[in-house]
């Protein structure tokens, strides 16, 4: 059995002197952290396809599961790897999307899976799994209502699907893999990053209808990547963050007339993940940069920016509603920082 534990260390000694509070998530990279309970819980997933449930006032593990347990046979088990997870609004059911490959005796079977299984938030109950994708799921979202949930995968395809019965609604076309995706705050709309193609098209973040999936615009970006998304909690905003050999552009958009209303370009920096305060206030971005993972604070009003660095490469950020930052990072540490003074 896999043990998620949080230990008090030296290191984290030094790092509760800096206000900050630390989790241990297994060994390899934590891929998605997401708050609920008003920031008191955070639900977060391991690339090695374990599910954690924290209360971190405490640091205290209330449950953990593993996608893979009770597979092992004799001669056979599955290795699943984990890529995101979403939190339904009513924060009852956590959608994870996973890749699952079977290995028989010594070699894996090349015969990959690629479903979205369906959790429950409490106890981590498995309550079923959406058959999904052809090819890998990177990134799923709730719509707002809680009724439907909209996946985009390596398939490149988007597809919409109802939650109480797993039936498809509806599945688009991508002029590349599907890398992130979010509901609008009214879930009237669907924001779509991809990552390029071969033929090093320069990609675009499309803004479709949640109905039926039809292409509303199309917000023309110029790195070659489009790493993270999200839209403000009021939908009037959306941040993009792309990349390429230069380092990290964040865009934020104005949804309704799909103009451009800030850009911030890091040099030799490699963002990977974005969310907005629920005032629209502030902008938090997390990444790399020479080696150590960061941070980015910016307050959009006064134009402030300050930077918090941690030791290890931050992967996956979440955002609670008093402003403290969740930190997923490399070999399973999740670092739980306090909002800047």
């Amino acid at each position: 059995m896999l043990l998620l534990v949080s230990v008090m260390t030296s290191g984290q000694s030094k790092y509760a002197q800096e206000g900050l509070r630390v989790l241990h998530h297994g060994e390899r990279m934590v891929t998605a952290v997401r708050f609920i309970k008003d920031g008191t819980r955070l639900v977060s997933a391991n690339i090695d396809g374990t599910i954690a449930v924290w209360d971190t006032r405490t640091r205290k593990q209330l449950w953990h599961i593993d996608l893979d347990a009770g597979t092992k046979t004799r001669d056979s088990y599955t290795i699943s790897n984990v890529l995101g997870i979403a939190v339904s609004p009513d924060e009852r059911v956590i959608a994870v999307p996973y890749d699952r490959d079977l290995v028989i005796g010594n070699t894996a079977q090349a015969r990959n899976e690629h479903h979205i299984a369906l959790i429950e938030t409490n106890d981590g109950h498995q309550l079923r799994s959406i058959a999904a994708h052809a090819g890998l799921i990177a990134s799923v979202a709730f719509s707002p209502d809680g009724k439907r949930i909209i996946s985009v995968s390596a398939d490149k395809t988007a597809r919409l699907w109802d939650l109480e019965t797993g039936r498809e609604i509806w599945s688009v076309d991508l002029k590349g893999r599907g890398h992130a995706v979010a509901f609008s705050g009214d879930g009237r709309l669907i924001a779509i990053g991809a990552l390029g193609g071969e033929n090093s098209w320069r990609p675009v973040t499309e803004i479709r209808n949640a109905e039926n999936g039809n292409l509303v615009k199309e917000l023309k970006q110029t790195k070659l990547d489009i790493d993270d998304l999200a839209f403000s909690r009021d939908g009037k905003l959306l941040a993009v963050v792309s990349s390429d050999d230069e380092g990290t552009q964040v865009d934020l958009w104005h949804v309704e007339t799909q103009h451009l209303k800030q850009s911030f370009f890091e040099r030799s920096s490699s963002d990977t993940c974005v969310a907005l305060s629920p005032d629209n206030r502030f902008l938090v971005t997390g990444g790399s940069r020479g080696g150590q993972g960061i941070i980015t604070f910016r307050d959009l009003i006064s134009g402030r920016r300050s930077v918090r660095t941690l030791k290890p490469e931050v992967t996956s950020i979440a955002l609670a509603v008093d402003g403290t930052v969740a930190a997923g990072t490399e070999h399973g540490r999740i670092f739980v920082v306090p909002k800047p003074t």
